[in-house]
């Protein structure tokens, strides 16, 4: 009996987790970055010193990360998932900022997923397996990633965070999730889109999500330019 061969891993499949700031301390950075170049340095002795138990130490690494002028808005906010974790909690009043965001679209009982953050670079997943990464120079699309922070920003401000320690819910292929992550931790709604667009944020969201990933294959098709 011939036994089924496995799904190979997509660009999409591999880029997925990555657009999140779910990354465990003791899984952070990956192999593939020990020994980079900053910010990657600081991660890999903040985990050694936690694992030696100097926590202070550790969290004042974290800390200065998270505070780095011109840093990625993926590392910010792994940064502070780690500060969480470790007890050390955001002041308040910067809780509820959004450094990111993630939009999943059901199409052809997969999802489209298109990302953004405050950093201005972008992220698009196509159901089919591609993947997109976008870093800047485009007009029309830092526009549409500044809404999509902006709107995200919005929902973020009137709904509470998730649990730390849980994992992110399976987004079944009827439904759609649109979620923001932030400094005090991942805020999130999903559920079938016919529900969702009857929320107005959610609604615009999911619109959003669609206009952006029309927008990022075009940059990156030989007719519309070089995607970055």
């Amino acid at each position: 009996m011939l036994r089924k061969r496995p799904k190979a891993s997509t660009a999409a499949d591999t880029m997925y987790p990555l657009l999140f700031d779910r990354s465990e301390i003791d899984a952070f950075p990956l192999p593939s970055d020990v020994g980079r170049a900053e910010p990657w340095t600081s991660f890999e002795v903040a985990r050694r010193e936690l694992a030696s138990g100097n926590r202070d130490d550790a969290i004042a690494i974290w800390q200065r990360i998270a505070v780095t002028d011109n840093a990625e808005s993926r590392v910010v906010l792994q940064a502070w998932r780690f500060l969480r974790l470790s007890g050390a909690r955001p002041p308040p009043e910067i809780a509820r900022t959004v450094l990111g965001a993630v939009i999943e679209i059901p199409i052809d009982g997969q999802h489209d997923v298109v990302a953004s953050y405050a950093d201005g670079s972008a992220r698009y997943l196509n159901h089919g397996g591609d993947a997109i990464i976008y870093q800047g120079g485009s007009a029309s699309i830092d526009q549409l990633v500044k809404v999509h922070i902006e709107l995200s920003q919005q929902m973020a401000d009137r709904i509470g965070t998730w649990d730390e320690d849980a994992e992110l819910p399976k987004v079944k292929s009827a439904q759609g999730r649109v979620l923001a992550m932030t400094i005090g931790g991942i805020r999130f709604g999903q559920g079938p889109t016919e529900v969702m667009e009857q929320d107005p944020i959610a609604s615009d969201l999911l619109q959003l999500g669609r206009m952006m990933a029309v927008e990022l294959i075009q940059r990156s098709s030989p007719q519309g330019g070089t995607g970055q």
